[in-house]
C-alpha cells in the first residue's frame, strides 16, 4: 500500500464512527502527511465538512477532551473532521479515542509513533474495537511520493543525497535478499561499489534507524550468545516484496515472517534470529550446520521462540522437538487456528491469530 492508497482508505473511514490511528515510524514526518497530504485530500473530497488540525506546538499540553467536546457539539450543525498529530502528546489518549467513537458527524485521524495497545496497557481493553490502526511506512520503491525528498534530506551529511539511485539499489538488494544472512562486505560486493564501504554502512543504518528495514542479529540459543557474523534484513513494509521477482511461494513466506516481526516489534518486544547447530555425516567426516529455529522474541529476561512453519517439513519439525530446550516454543501455522499445546510441549497457533492477538493469547512473556 503506497501513500495514495492509504489516503483513499482513510477517506473511506470518514463517518465510520471509529477513531483512525495512523501508526508512523519514528523520525518520519507524520505531521507533514497529516497537515498537508491528508488534509488537502479530505478538504477536496468533503467540502461540506470543517477540517480542524491540532498539533503540539507548545510545551503545554492542551485539554484536548474539552476541545473535542466543543467540536462534537459544533458538529451537530456541520460535520467535522479532526486531525490530531501525536496521540500521546496529550493527556488521556484513551479518552480522546472514546470521544471520537460512535459519531457519524465527527471523524478523527490521529498519528502516533508508539504502538497503542503496548502504551495503553490494561487501559487498551476499554477502547479496543473503538479505533482502527493504519500503518504509514516510508517507501523507496514508490518514488512518486511527495515526501520522498524530505526523507532523503537527512542524507546530505552522508554524501548520499546525490546518490539516491544507489541508495535505492541497496534497498532493493536487501529486500530481494530478505531473510538471508548478509554481511556489509557481501552487500558492497553485490551492489556495484558506487560509494565507499563506510558510506554504504551509513546508508543502511539510515534505513534501519528510519524503520524502512528491520535488521536482525542472530543468537545461538544453546548458550544465548549473540553471533557477530552478519545480519538478516526484512522490509518494514511487507508489500515491498511484491516488487521483486521472487517466486510466489518465497514471497508468501517472507511476507508472513515480515508481518510477524513487525507485530512483535510494534508490541515493544525484541526480535532476533534464533539458530542452533546440528551435525551431519558427510562421507568420512562430520560437519556442523546451522539449524534455523525461527525468531527469538524477548522482553527483559523472558524469551520465547516462534518458528514459522509454512513448508510442512516433518524432518525440520521433528528436529525442533528434539532440540527444544527450556525456552517456550511456538509453531506458527498458516491460518487462524487457536493456541494448542502438544505432548512435546510445543505450542501451535495460526499466524493470523498470532498477528491479531500478539502474545497476549499465549500469555505475556
Amino acid at each position: 500500500m503506497n501513500r495514495n492508497e492509504l489516503i483513499n482508505k482513510l477517506i473511506d473511514e470518514v463517518g465510520s464512527g471509529k477513531a483512525n490511528i495512523i501508526q508512523c515510524n519514528r523520525n518520519y514526518k507524520s505531521g507533514d502527511f497529516l497537515t498537508s497530504s491528508l488534509k488537502l485530500e479530505l478538504q477536496n473530497k468533503f467540502p461540506e465538512h470543517n477540517v480542524v488540525v491540532f498539533t503540539p506546538v507548545t510545551k503545554f499540553k492542551r485539554d484536548m477532551i474539552q476541545l473535542l467536546s466543543a467540536l462534537k457539539q459544533w458538529s451537530s450543525e456541520k460535520p467535522v473532521i479532526v486531525l490530531i498529530h501525536d496521540l500521546f502528546y496529550y493527556h488521556n489518549p484513551d479518552a480522546i479515542i472514546n470521544i471520537l467513537y460512535g459519531s457519524d458527524q465527527i471523524s478523527g485521524f490521529i498519528t502516533t509513533d508508539v504502538n497503542v495497545p503496548y502504551r495503553l496497557r490494561k487501559r487498551d481493553t476499554l477502547v479496543r474495537g473503538r479505533y482502527k490502526t493504519f500503518y504509514l511506512v516510508p517507501s523507496l520503491f514508490n518514488d512518486t511520493d511527495k515526501d520522498q525528498g524530505d526523507i532523503f534530506g537527512h542524507l546530505d551529511s552522508l554524501n548520499l543525497y546525490d546518490h539516491k539511485e544507489y541508495a535505492t539499489k541497496i534497498y532493493r538488494y536487501l529486500v530481494i535478499h530478505s531473510g538471508e544472512l548478509l554481511s556489509y562486505r557481501d552487500i558492497y560486493e553485490e551492489t556495484g561499489k558506487d560509494m565507499t564501504l563506510g558510506v554504504l554502512i551509513k546508508a543502511i543504518d539510515f534505513m534501519v534507524n528510519h524503520n524502512m528495514l528491520y535488521r536482525l542479529s542472530r543468537v545461538d540459543i544453546s548458550n544465548m550468545k549473540e553471533l557477530t557474523r552478519g545480519f538478516i534484513y526484512y522490509p518494514a513494509y511487507a508489500e515491498e516484496l511484491d516488487g521483486t521477482n521472487l517466486s510466489s511461494e518465497r514471497k508468501c513466506i517472507l511476507k508472513s515472517e515480515t508481518y510477524l516481526i513487525s507485530r512483535m516489534i510494534y508490541d515493544g518486544l525484541s526480535v532476533k534470529k534464533a539458530i542452533s547447530y546440528i551435525y551431519k555425516d558427510d562421507g568420512n567426516k562430520r560437519i556442523r550446520l546451522e539449524f534455523n529455529r525461527g525468531f527469538l522474541v524477548g522482553s527483559y529476561d523472558k524469551n520465547v521462540v516462534i518458528k514459522p512453519y509454512f513448508d510442512n517439513n516433518e524432518e525440520e519439525l521433528n528436529r525442533l522437538v528434539k532440540s527444544k530446550m527450556n525456552i517456550p516454543h511456538i509453531v506458527a501455522l498458516l491460518g487462524n487456528s487457536e493456541y494448542r499445546m502438544d505432548k512435546n510441549g510445543l505450542t501451535y497457533v495460526g499466524l493470523d491469530k498470532l498477528l491479531t492477538k500478539g502474545l497476549d493469547g499465549y500469555g505475556r512473556i
